[in-house]
C-alpha cells in the first residue's frame, strides 16, 4: 500500500468469492477488520476448516483486539469462541479460551453470571473434564500446556463444582504429604492448588511456602497466593468460609 486506501481488483475471479482471508498464513503485521458479512462467512459452517492454524490464531487475536477497542460488538468475539472452542490446535483453543475469560472479567454483570457460566461450560467443560487435573503417562507437551488454563478456567470462571471439589481434595492431600505430591505426575498437575487457594482463605499455603526449600515449589505457591489477591472479588465462584 502506498496510501491510506487501496482497491485491489480480483482480476481472475469470475464471481464474488464466498469468503476472503485478508492475511494469508498470518504473515502480515496488521489487524484486519472484517465488515459486513465477511466475518461469519469466514468462520461459519465448514469455512474455518479452510484456515491454517496460524490464520485461526491471528483471526481470533484481530477480532479480540478490535472488539476490545469498541469497533465491533463483543458478540463477534464470542462467536469465535463457539467456532474454535474444540480446535485440535492447542494455541487456537487457548486463544479462544482467552477471549471467553477476558469477556467475563470485563463485561459480564452479576445478573448475567449464570448465562456466562452456561456459555463457558457448554464450550469448554467436556474438554476440561477429559483432561482432568492430573497428567498421564505419554501425554504430549501440548496437552500438558493446555491443562492448567483450561481446567482452571472451567473450575473457577465456569463454576464446575466437580472439578473444584477434586481440586480441594488434591490440595488437601498435598498439604498432608507435600513430598509425595510434589513430584512427577502430581507436580505436573499442581495447578489445582491455585484453584483451591482462590476458592477459600487457605492459611496452610503461606506456611507451606515458608517450609519448603524447593525454589520451583516456592514459585508455584507464590503464584497461588498472587491469584488469591488478584481474583475479582465481585465474581467468586466459591465463597470464603
Amino acid at each position: 500500500m502506498t496510501g491510506r486506501t487501496l482497491d485491489w481488483p480480483l482480476k481472475n475471479a469470475k464471481s464474488c468469492p464466498a469468503r476472503v482471508e485478508a492475511n494469508a498464513e498470518a504473515k502480515g503485521y496488521y489487524l484486519v477488520e472484517y465488515k459486513g458479512g465477511l466475518l461469519p462467512a469466514l468462520t461459519g459452517g465448514d469455512a474455518a476448516s479452510g484456515l491454517g492454524a496460524p490464520e485461526r490464531v491471528d483471526l481470533i487475536g484481530d477480532v479480540e483486539t478490535i472488539s476490545g477497542a469498541g469497533k465491533i460488538p463483543a458478540s463477534d468475539a464470542l462467536g469465535l469462541v463457539q467456532a474454535f472452542h474444540n480446535d485440535p490446535e492447542r494455541l487456537v483453543l487457548q486463544r479462544a479460551l482467552g477471549v471467553a475469560v477476558s469477556i467475563h472479567e470485563n463485561f459480564v454483570p452479576a445478573s448475567l453470571e449464570p448465562n456466562y457460566h452456561r456459555f463457558l461450560l457448554r464450550n469448554f467443560q467436556a474438554r476440561a473434564r477429559e483432561l482432568g487435573w492430573m497428567s498421564g503417562a505419554g501425554e504430549s507437551d501440548d496437552v500438558r500446556l493446555l491443562r492448567p488454563p483450561l481446567v482452571s478456567a472451567v473450575a473457577t470462571d465456569g463454576g464446575d463444582q466437580d472439578l473444584a471439589r477434586e481440586a480441594r481434595t488434591l490440595t488437601d492431600q498435598w498439604l498432608q504429604d507435600p513430598q509425595r505430591y510434589s513430584s512427577g505426575r502430581a507436580r505436573r498437575g499442581s495447578h489445582h492448588r491455585r484453584v483451591r487457594w482462590r476458592s477459600r482463605a487457605l492459611q496452610p499455603l503461606p506456611a507451606a511456602f515458608q517450609k519448603t526449600g524447593d525454589r520451583q515449589e516456592k514459585g508455584r505457591l507464590i503464584n497461588a497466593m498472587r491469584l488469591s489477591t488478584t481474583a475479582p472479588l465481585s465474581k467468586p465462584v466459591f465463597r470464603p468460609c
